[in-house]
């Protein structure tokens, strides 16, 4: 037997679909606009969020990269995360975890906690009497459990999720391990109340790794099973996954892609990391044997000394997985001393070769637990942490064979109860449901007889009935006795059909008995919230005060590279520059001395201090640098206003839009602008540039503004202003058109006035442009500041005319009359 196998880039797949599909329904329950998810690995994290608008956007940590280390360090005064924290592993590697997510929900038996110590020796793990769990002693005074230290990681999952999102962040949902059982899942539950966020949905990564699959090969899935396995190998551990995919048809929505988890199969401890601490001891004994003889202690004793050897074995491990060696080397290992020794991939693969034995473990328990045998066709994804894609897991066979696809064994599991029947697949999957049977049951549902057992019930109950009421006829009765007389009366009709049933409500009450791990009390869940509080608000003034010191020193440097250009030099003495000096290297002292110890308020005063000391210098070089644009808007804005005023005092009388007051006013607010202008640039010319200047910026567009407003309001009024009516003329006559006038122009139709017949024709005089023609819209234009004003009355000179050819007539347009 074969299996096809396909290579997929390692990556975590459970996030984004989650976030796509899962989400989106979930975001009409929660509180507020936006949810995030958290998909949490053993040695880093994703987050995504959803939010109105955008279905899934990834969001990027602080270091703009989406994933981010699961490591935490915890000092006395602070705490590091994602990477910075597991750049600290090497200084302070007893205040860095990692991995902690090994010890949620467990007691101190628990084998997986004698494995985290024989791991991390750095870590010093206490006990806790009352629920014999372990927790993290950092010191005398620091101490915290596994549910705390994940807390703290989910609440600055949420703080790169709020500042991403812009906005408040309450709703998650979470992954976790397929293998977790119910004391690891309430103990991620309680750490995401110790976080302040309301869990919607706690989602077993491998089932959304599956969602993920079916949503992108959406048009694969049809009406015949196909099967498909998941292999992923994390850091941490192994979890292979058997899939089902078929499409069923649902009443509301009709035919449905739909998936169902078949079998899982893991292998808690087989991952990366076994092999990185394979690795490391490896390069320990290397060290170890080069330094024999000298005396030295043993590297094994050092936890800074490991941990660099697991940084760089972890780099070997990536490395060796494309090349057959590779050396590895580090700077003063332990003593100042170096190290450096060349390791070849058979040493490694030797390392690890009980490890490769156990590989298709999960495999076996994926298929056992599927009632299925490995059949050419079945689609295997590899989904593999840092190392060498294993290609040959399961012999030959690397041609996919998509008629079979492994769907011989599956199909007559689940067409054997529906044989010689035609229902569809879908038919199927809906008598499931009314039997409420779980969606891995591949069992036949059973015969469905409630609706042949619900008639002799019902006539039991009518038997009963007539027994109780002797008085009341029987069915034959009535029909003999009612032979002749009037029909049955309702009552008796309702006897005579049987009896309904009638659903009876009761509450029932449940109590819930833990017996494998205890939960937190109360009164210790409100503690940890409030300790997680705590360091979180102490954080939060550790970074006010960090931006109130950049802040200053940020000022300090600028402002001493300001006092040597020249725009500063221009607007300020010798003695104003070295008193600002002086000032600025006072601070930088003090910032360099005492700064460390100094409060957030001390350093935001010497900040208003130092800024109120350089204010009238930096506002005298932004006012100059202002100066050239404001002014020429203003005589900009000047000229065309005094040509506005000049074409609306040439519009004769007859057609005047414009009251006397209007153009008064205009011409006022000019000249007050004129004015002003001149006497404050002659006013500023006096001052030298070192003076607080008396031509401001603010001024300039005060006036600017006050012109306008009285400039546009005589611009709507001619944009809305009707035309007046013309006065008729009885005794005017209507030139003839000439004879050599075009069809368009003799075409034209004449609109004459009341009372006049055709043989009337008036002419009007032709029309003199003016000055204001080129300023002033006509009235009730649509285009008031672009069309000009036509004016007519007796006086106006007769425009150039083209010559007309001779015998043709010229015929007058309505506007012309």
């Amino acid at each position: 037997m074969a299996a096809t196998v396909r290579r997929q880039r390692p990556r975590r797949l459970a996030c984004w679909v989650l976030m796509a599909v899962l989400l989106a329904d979930l975001l009409a329950l929660s509180d507020t606009l936006a949810v995030m998810s958290v998909d949490l690995g053993s040695e880093s994290m994703k987050v995504a969020i959803v939010k109105p608008g955008v279905p899934m956007e990834i969001v990027l940590n602080k270091e703009s990269r989406r994933k981010t280390p699961v490591t935490v360090t915890l000092k006395e005064n602070e705490r590091f995360f994602g990477d910075s924290a597991a750049s600290m592993a090497i200084k302070n590697p007893k205040a860095t975890l990692r991995y902690f997510q090994h010890l949620l929900g467990k007691q101190e038996g628990n084998p997986h906690v004698a494995l985290y110590r024989a791991r991390f020796p750095e870590h010093e793990l206490g006990f806790d009497p009352q629920r014999q769990t372990v927790h993290f002693q950092i010191s005398p005074q620091l101490q915290f459990s596994p549910e705390e230290v994940l807390g703290m990681v989910l609440n600055y999952s949420r703080s790169l999720a709020e500042d991403f999102a812009e906005q408040p962040i309450k709703d998650a949902v979470i992954t976790v391990p397929a293998f977790f059982n119910q004391a690891e899942r309430r103990a991620v539950l309680q750490a995401a109340r110790m976080a302040g966020l309301k869990v919607l949905q706690l989602i077993n990564d491998n089932t959304a790794t599956a969602l993920s699959y079916g949503v992108f090969r959406r048009k694969d899935i049809n009406t015949t099973a196909q099967n498909v396995m998941f292999y992923d190998m994390g850091s941490g551990s192994t979890v292979c996954t058997i899939v089902t995919y078929q499409t069923v048809k649902t009443k509301e929505a009709g035919m449905q892609p739909q998936l169902q988890i078949r079998g899982v199969g893991f292998d808690r401890t087989l991952g990366g990391l076994e092999m990185e601490l394979r690795l490391r001891e490896h390069l320990a004994r290397l060290f170890n044997k080069q330094r024999k003889g000298q005396g030295a202690k043993d590297v094994r004793e050092n936890p800074r000394a490991m941990a660099k050897l697991l940084r760089e074995a972890n780099r070997l491990k990536t490395v060796l997985s494309a090349n057959a060696d590779h050396m590895a080397q580090i700077e003063g290992l332990m003593d100042d001393v170096d190290f450096k020794a060349k390791v070849t991939r058979a040493e490694f693969e030797e390392l690890c070769a009980d490890l490769f034995e156990r590989v298709p473990g999960p495999v076996q328990q994926a298929l056992q637990s599927a009632e299925m045998n490995l059949v050419r066709g079945l689609w295997v994804f590899f989904l593999l942490e840092l190392g060498n894609t294993i290609s040959s897991l399961f012999g030959g066979g690397t041609t996919p064979d998509t008629k079979e696809n492994g769907t011989d064994t599956v199909q007559e599991e689940e067409e054997s109860p529906a044989e010689g029947s035609k229902d569809e697949p879908g038919e199927q999957a809906e008598l499931k449901e009314e039997a409420e049977a779980p969606a891995e049951d591949t069992s036949p549902p059973p015969p469905t007889e409630p609706k042949e057992a619900a008639v002799p019930e019902e006539e039991k109950a009518t038997e009963k009935e007539n027994e109780e009421k002797p008085e009341a006829q029987k069915p034959s009765e009535k029909k003999e006795a009612g032979s002749e007389a009037a029909p049955p009366a309702p009552e008796e009709e309702k006897k005579q059909k049987p009896a309904r049933k009638q659903r009876m409500v009761e509450e029932i009450g449940v109590e819930l008995v833990v017996l494998d791990l205890p939960d937190l009390p109360e009164d210790e869940l409100a503690h940890s919230v409030q300790k997680l509080q705590d360091l979180t608000s102490r954080d939060l003034e550790k970074q006010e005060r960090e931006k109130a010191a950049n802040s200053l020193e940020a000022f300090i440097f600028e402002t001493q590279d300001k006092l040597y250009q020249p725009e500063y030099q221009e607007v300020s003495t010798e003695e104003q520059r070295e008193e600002i000096s002086g000032k600025l290297g006072a601070a930088s002292a003090w910032l360099e001395d005492e700064g460390f110890g100094a409060t957030t308020v001390m350093l935001k005063e010497k900040l208003t201090e130092l800024r109120k000391l350089c204010h009238g210098l930096f506002f005298r070089v932004e006012e100059r640098k202002k100066w050239p644009e404001r002014l020429a808007a203003l005589d900009n804005l000047l000229n065309h206003s005094s040509m506005f005023l000049k074409g609306a005092r040439l519009i004769p009388e007859m057609e005047q839009i414009f009251t006397e007051v209007e153009m008064t006013t205009l011409e006022k607010v000019i000249n007050e602008t004129w004015a002003w202008k001149n006497a404050t640039m002659a006013e500023q010319a006096k001052l030298p540039a070192t003076e607080k200047p008396v031509l401001l910026s603010k001024d300039i567009e005060a006036k600017m503004m006050a012109l306008d407003r009285e400039v546009q309001y005589l611009l709507n009024k001619a944009k809305f202003t009707k035309p007046r009516p013309r006065p008729k003329d009885k005794n005017a006559t209507r030139a003839e058109p000439p004879l050599n006038a075009s069809a368009s122009d003799q075409a034209e139709k004449v609109i004459l006035p009341p009372g006049q017949t055709e043989d009337a024709k008036p002419i009007s005089e032709p029309e003199k442009e003016t000055e204001a023609n080129l300023f002033l819209p006509k009235a009730g234009s649509e285009q008031a500041d672009t069309e000009p004003l036509e004016l007519e009355g007796p006086g106006a000179a007769e425009p150039e005319q083209k010559e007309q050819p001779t015998g043709q007539k010229r015929t007058l347009k309505n506007d012309e009359l």
